[in-house]
């Protein structure tokens, strides 16, 4: 029988080789060693080093077994601080599998024994992982309340490694609210503390982070660049889950610049690696885009296949939040079929979803959508209340990017209604934010409508000017889709020129 000590430094090596799978293979056999020794402490803890090992490539039902073993082992020898580590583990798993209830059950209970302990470390984990559940049912001050509760506590104990997690999660919690500059300031600083710890793992995450800013900004080079670099590290860390995450971003690139079989190409690949974890929620997240190919594509009874596909898996995970956003999405493909009171029945159910869970911004996009549903119908007047109602929300939120979007759809209809000169303030207004947020791709979309305006108005020089300001930003982009409507435009103003 070989020595547990041995095999357990052993483990250690694996691990910080990220060699996960022999890692917990490893600690296991030292865990059988040390229970038939009456070591039962130790094995506790080599039990949830193996859990976690497993965690980390995503082998999460393995996960939680071992999890499990260590929790009884602690509840056997009356052991707290155990007992919270391993609470907190097993909601971990639990929160990524969808299960955000039981996930909050473990949490709440963990802490509760750090508190009991005076354990400040294991305090300001618990409180971080508090507020990414409540960031995931959209309560995004309760969320930063919990983050900067945390943020304190790390930095009050010298934890870089604790400090960039939540630097992280406080730019997650910005970027929601259209905050992408103090969003990035956070990344960045966070991205600065894991590359001076050597945190890999960290990094690629942060790495893809700073990606979705780029994205967001409309810089869709720039994000892909960034997306890149980290899949390379999660490839060598062996992280599957960080991959299959790494492998859809690229794919949403690909879709925004209109390489729709590309795009494809690698949801798909992800979507093999989530059934591989059985990461269901994964699953959802991939179905859910690659209906959005299928129905760009037009085909929509494979995009509403995926999308219900989809929907079912969130229902069965009780993932509210998803259930929104696949709800919403059903809508707009049923919108592009031209099934407007179908669409809107979908549109309201996840408005009901977003209210129940006091999900603001959530319901702002519903709102905003159910506005250019009614738009579509020519109920003009419905349709500028449920944008101004939006835009109320995303007033309050601060969100800039949601206020840019819904200024931009008011002007279309007051575009509509013949009221060029409000219709240009309104675009203009949109433009501000989008300028002011870095926001590329939204610019290009309001230079283009105020462009149109212009030519309405019969100003051809002038409208050219904005025709060819949007032009030069989907050129710098790689958006081949806008650029082809763009120069349709450029047509539309010779034409009228001849």
């Amino acid at each position: 029988m070989k020595d547990s000590d041995a095999l357990w430094k052993k483990a250690q090596h694996y691990q910080k080789s990220h060699k996960y799978r022999e890692a917990a293979k490893t600690y296991l056999k030292a865990a059988q060693i040390d229970i038939k020794k009456g070591k039962k402490k130790a094995a506790s803890t080599e039990f949830s080093c193996a859990g976690t090992c497993l965690y980390n490539i995503g082998d999460w039902d393995q996960a939680l077994k071992y999890y499990k073993e260590a929790l009884e082992i602690d509840e056997q020898l009356g052991d707290l601080k155990g007992k919270a580590t391993r609470l907190n583990n097993i909601g971990s798993v639990l929160r990524d599998r969808g299960d955000m209830d039981g996930a909050l059950k473990y949490y709440k209970e963990a802490l509760r024994f750090t508190e009991q302990l005076g354990d400040l470390k294991g305090k300001s984990i618990n409180l971080n992982n508090i507020g990414l559940i409540l960031k995931s049912r959209g309560d995004m001050d309760g969320a930063l309340k919990s983050y900067k509760e945390a943020l304190e506590i790390t930095e009050q104990l010298g934890d870089l490694k604790g400090k960039g997690y939540l630097l992280n999660n406080i730019g997650l919690i910005l970027r929601e609210w259209g905050d992408l500059d103090g969003a990035l300031n956070y990344y960045m600083e966070a991205l600065e503390t894991t590359e001076q710890l050597g945190d890999m793992k960290g990094t690629s995450s942060l790495l893809n982070n700073i990606g979705l800013i780029l994205s967001d900004r409309g810089d869709l080079n720039g994000a892909l660049k960034y997306y890149k670099e980290a899949l390379e590290i999660d490839e060598q860390l062996g992280d599957l889950k960080g991959k299959a995450t790494k492998l859809n971003n690229i794919g949403s690139i690909l879709m925004n610049k209109g390489d729709l079989d590309g795009s494809l190409k690698y949801y798909k690949e992800a979507l093999e690696i989530d059934k591989q974890l059985k990461d269901l929620k994964g699953k959802a997240t991939r179905l859910n885009n690659i209906g959005l190919i299928l129905n760009d594509r037009g085909d929509m009874d494979g995009a509403l296949k995926c999308y219900k596909e989809a929907l079912e898996i969130a229902e069965q995970l009780g993932d509210l939040k998803g259930k929104a956003t696949k709800l919403n999405n059903i809508g707009l493909m049923l919108r592009d079929k031209g099934d407007k009171d179908e669409a809107l029945k979908y549109y309201k159910e996840a408005l009901k979803i977003d209210e129940k869970l006091g999900d603001l911004k959530g319901k702002a996009t519903r709102l905003n959508n159910i506005g250019l549903m009614l738009k579509g119908r020519g109920d003009l007047d419905r349709a500028l209340k449920y944008y101004k109602e939006a835009l109320e929300i995303d007033e309050q939120l601060g969100d800039l990017k949601g206020k840019s979007i819904v200024l931009n759809n008011i002007g279309s209809i007051l575009r509509e209604w013949g009221d060029l000169d409000r219709a240009l303030k309104y675009y203009k207004d949109a433009l501000k934010f989008t300028e002011q947020l870095g926001d590329l791709k939204g610019k290009s979309i309001v230079l283009n409508n105020i462009g149109s305006i212009l030519r309405d108005r019969g100003d051809l020089g002038e409208a050219l000017k904005y025709f060819k300001d949007a032009l030069e930003i989907d050129e710098q982009l790689g958006d081949t889709k806008r650029k082809s409507s763009l120069l349709d435009n450029f047509w539309d103003i010779l034409s009228y020129r001849n």
